[in-house]
């Protein structure tokens, strides 16, 4: 409820009558952004079998199918069906799941079929300094596709700039490096006059998070900062497709 009164010229509040109107704001999306948060063991296991594969000497590479500038690290294969990742997976595609469900309930849009989630692709991208993801999306067997991202390792100076934890976009004068190994989605325009003209931000930067999972449409264009100093950025991304199918609910797929 919007109350307006009534002034007289010289500021006083006049003895008219207060006017009272319904007033609310439409929110109109652009796009929807999972977000979780990966329990300690979880990344912890994940971790510890990506060790295990990196030192394997029959590791597979998949810097050849991908555009990743990751010249110091590696873009590797991974097997969905290993058992140390198989809760991981499953829990990937419960939240792509919800993530369809969400979509359709927020934005009123419903699907002639329901859908069937299948994994489509898993890898664990290494990032070590100057490493980079240009701008990209993804492309999906099927027309619907989900597609994840989940940190299990941050260096510490990633971040450091930031002026609270939830703070995303940063002050990036003065060279201050205030994105330097960031997550950023692009999804519209975006220049200096953005503010001004009332336009909301089409473009946010995510400070990467150990244990912090995001799930978006394949469609959104994204791309990683390069960051500077020791340590490692470690990366699972998946795709997944939505299959319409007959059954009257979103459905888990299994492996295989």
């Amino acid at each position: 409820m919007l109350v307006l009164q009534a002034q007289c010229q010289d500021g006083s509040q006049s003895k008219g009558v207060n006017l009272q109107v319904n007033y609310k704001i439409l929110t109109i999306p652009s796009v929807f952004i999972g977000v979780a948060e990966i329990p300690s063991p979880t990344v912890e296991s994940l971790n510890s079998y990506l060790d295990k594969l990196l030192q394997d000497e029959r590791r597979l590479s998949r810097a050849d199918s991908l555009v990743g500038q990751i010249r110091h690290g590696e873009q590797l294969g991974l097997d969905p069906a290993h058992p140390t990742i198989d809760d991981f997976v499953l829990l990937l595609r419960k939240l792509s799941a919800e993530y369809i469900t969400h979509f359709s309930q927020r934005t009123g849009q419903h699907f002639n079929k329901n859908r069937l989630i299948e994994l489509e692709s898993i890898r664990p991208v290494h990032s070590y300094a100057c490493d980079y993801n240009p701008l990209h999306d993804h492309a999906t067997k099927s027309i619907m596709g989900i597609s994840t991202t989940c940190w299990t390792k941050v260096p510490p100076q990633i971040g450091d700039r930031r002026v609270g934890k939830d703070h995303v976009t940063g002050d990036l004068l003065d060279a201050s490096g205030a994105h330097d190994g960031y997550l950023v989605f692009e999804f519209g325009k975006c220049d200096t006059m953005n503010t001004e003209r009332l336009m909301p931000s089409q473009s946010i930067a995510v400070c990467p998070e150990v244990g912090k999972l995001l799930l978006f449409p394949s469609w959104l264009q994204r791309m990683v900062y390069p960051f500077f100093g020791d340590g490692e950025r470690r990366t699972i991304a998946a795709n997944f497709n939505g299959w319409e199918i007959d059954d009257n609910r979103v459905k888990v797929s299994k492996i295989g």
